[in-house]
C-alpha cells in the first residue's frame, strides 16, 4: 500500500483551507463591495455622519463630470494621487444616493470635443511644460432643471477639504429652495471702510468668507435689530454680536424660541474684529436684551473676564518696545479635537476651532435645562481680565504671568429642554394684534433648541481662513473649522 509522509499530510490539510479563503473572497467580493476598512491617519475615506443624509435624500439625477487628464498625472503624481482620492469618494457618494447620482470620467486631449466642452462648462487649464501642453483637472456638475455647478481646477491645498467642497456642491443641486437663515448682526460681514488717518477717507474691506459660505448654503436674509415679528419662513435664526438688539426684539425672539424656533447665538465680551480699531471691545454686553435671552437659556457671560489657554495658545508675532519678539498668546486658543464634544453632531467630526479673546459661559446652577458642552479650553486654562486685554496688549506679559486654574471653561454649548420666557408679559409694540392672536409664551410645550457661543472674532476672516492665489484666482484656504462648525 501506498503511504503518505508528513508533506502529503500537509499538501491535503491545505486543500481546504485554500477554498474556504477563495470562497470568502468571492462571497466578499460579490456581497461587501461597498464596505472599506479606512486605516489612514485621518479618516480620509471615512463620510462623516453629517454628509450621509444629504446623498441618501437625493430625490432627483444629479450629474458629476469629472475632466481630469492624464498628461497631468504623468506631469504631477500628487494630482494624480488627489484625482484617485476623488474618485473613490463619489463612488461612495454615488452608491449611498442609490444610483442618484451619476459620476461621469473625461480626459480632454488638445483640440478634442470633450476639451470644448470642459471650456464650455468654464474648467481652466494648466500649463504642464515649456511646450505649450496643457492639462485639466477639474469639475462639472448638473441638475435635472440645468442648474449648474462647477469647480474649474481642484487645488492640492485644498485637499484636506474635499469631502467639505464635494458635500456643498451636491447639497447645492439637490436643494435649490434653500432654507432660509434670519441674521441679526453689527458685526462687519458685508465689509466696510477702515477709516483712514486724521478723518480723510479710508480702506475698503471685503465681506467675511463666512457670510459667502452661509449665502452658499442657505437664503440669508438680513433682519433689523429693532424688529417685532420675525418672517414665517426663517428655519433658524442666527444672532452674531447683536450689540443694537432692542428690548422688544428681545422679547420677539424669545417668544419665537419657546414657540419651536432654533436659534445660535455668538456673545463676545471682547470683540476684536471691527473696522474702527477705535470700537474695539467696545461692546455693550452688560446692558444688551440678549443677556435676558442668555440667562432665560440657563447661562450667564461676564464680562470681566476673558478665557485663556496655555496649552493651545496661538503663537502670534508680539512686541517689546521697538523689538519683534514671537510669543504664544493665551488670550487667542486654538483647540483641537479633544476639546470638541465628540458626541455631537455639530462638533463631532471637526479637528480644530480657533477663538480670539472669548469670553467664558457659566451655567445657572439652578436651571433645570440641559447644558451640553460644545467647545471648552483644557484644565491648564485661566480667567483673564478683560482690563488687560486692549487695543495694544501686552501679550508677552499676559504669557508671564498666566497661572493655569485647573479647571476647564465652558466657550460654547447646546440648550435643550423646557425653557420658561424672559419676560413676564408681552412687550407693547406695533404688532400687538398679532401677538393677542398668539398669546404669551410662558414656558415652551416642547424641548427649545439653541447653540450658545461665547465669542464673535472665530467668524472673521483671520481665524479659519487664508487667501492663496492660483492661477490668477482666489483661493480660499480653511486654516480651522469655523465654516463647517456655523454650516
Amino acid at each position: 500500500m501506498y503511504k503518505l509522509n508528513n508533506n502529503h499530510f500537509k499538501i491535503f490539510a491545505l486543500i481546504p483551507i485554500i477554498v474556504i479563503f477563495l470562497s470568502i473572497n468571492i462571497i466578499g467580493n460579490t456581497l461587501l463591495t461597498n464596505l472599506r476598512l479606512d486605516v489612514t491617519e485621518d479618516n480620509i475615506f471615512t463620510l462623516s455622519k453629517e454628509t450621509l443624509p444629504i446623498f441618501k435624500n437625493i430625490e432627483e439625477p444629479i450629474v458629476i463630470r469629472i475632466y481630469f487628464s492624464k498628461s497631468l498625472s504623468d506631469a504631477s503624481p500628487q494630482h494624480g494621487i488627489f484625482f484617485k482620492r476623488i474618485r473613490d469618494i463619489l463612488k461612495q457618494y454615488s452608491s449611498i444616493s442609490n444610483g442618484m447620482l451619476q459620476v461621469k470620467y473625461f480626459d480632454p486631449e488638445p483640440f478634442s470635443d470633450v476639451e470644448d466642452r470642459a471650456v464650455g462648462f468654464g474648467l481652466q487649464a494648466v500649463p504642464l511644460g515649456p511646450g505649450g501642453e496643457t492639462g485639466y483637472f477639474g469639475l462639472a456638475a448638473t441638475n435635472s432643471t440645468d442648474d449648474q455647478e462647477v469647480i474649474p481646477f481642484f487645488n492640492l491645498e485644498r485637499d484636506s477639504f474635499i469631502e467639505y467642497d464635494l458635500t456643498k456642491l451636491v447639497y447645492t443641486l439637490s436643494n435649490p429652495d434653500q432654507p432660509k437663515v434670519g441674521l441679526i448682526t453689527s458685526l462687519p460681514v458685508d465689509g466696510g471702510m477702515i477709516p483712514g488717518m486724521g478723518g480723510m477717507g479710508g480702506t475698503p474691506t471685503p465681506p467675511w468668507q463666512i457670510m459667502n459660505q452661509m449665502q452658499e448654503f442657505f437664503d440669508v436674509e438680513r433682519l433689523d435689530a429693532n424688529l417685532d415679528i420675525l418672517p414665517e419662513d426663517i428655519d433658524v435664526l442666527v444672532l452674531a454680536q447683536p450689540d443694537d438688539l432692542t428690548e422688544k426684539a428681545a422679547y420677539t425672539i424669545d417668544q419665537w424660541v419657546l414657540g419651536g424656533g432654533n436659534a445660535i447665538l455668538f456673545i463676545d465680551p471682547n470683540f476684536e474684529s471691527v473696522n474702527n480699531p477705535m470700537e474695539q471691545g467696545n461692546n455693550r454686553i452688560v446692558s444688551n436684551p440678549a443677556n435676558k435671552l442668555l440667562e432665560t437659556w440657563g447661562l450667564t457671560l461676564d464680562p470681566n473676564f476673558i478665557a485663556g489657554d496655555i496649552k493651545h495658545a496661538v503663537r502670534v508675532n508680539a512686541a517689546m518696545g521697538s523689538k519683534p519678539v514671537i510669543s504664544d498668546y493665551p488670550a487667542w486658543i486654538n483647540l483641537d479635537k479633544t476639546l470638541l464634544n465628540n458626541e455631537d453632531i455639530i462638533t463631532g467630526d471637526l479637528n480644530n476651532i480657533t477663538l480670539g479673546t472669548s469670553g467664558v459661559l457659566n451655567i445657572i446652577p439652578e436651571t433645570e435645562l440641559v447644558i451640553r458642552p460644545l467647545l471648552q479650553t483644557s484644565k491648564e486654562s485661566m480667567k483673564i481680565p478683560s482690563e488687560t486685554i486692549t487695543r495694544m496688549p501686552d501679550i508677552v506679559a499676559i504669557f508671564r504671568d498666566f497661572v493655569s486654574s485647573g479647571e476647564q471653561l465652558l466657550l460654547a454649548a447646546r440648550v435643550t429642554g423646557i425653557a420658561e420666557s424672559a419676560f413676564d408679559s408681552p412687550i407693547l409694540s406695533d404688532v400687538d394684534l398679532i401677538k393677542d392672536e398668539i398669546g404669551h409664551l410662558e414656558k415652551s410645550n416642547d424641548d427649545i433648541q439653541v447653540i450658545v457661543v461665547a465669542d464673535s472674532d472665530m467668524l472673521a476672516d483671520r481665524f479659519w481662513v487664508q487667501q492663496s492665489n492660483f492661477l490668477g484666482q482666489n483661493v480660499m484656504v480653511p486654516t480651522a473649522d469655523i465654516a463647517d462648525f456655523l454650516i
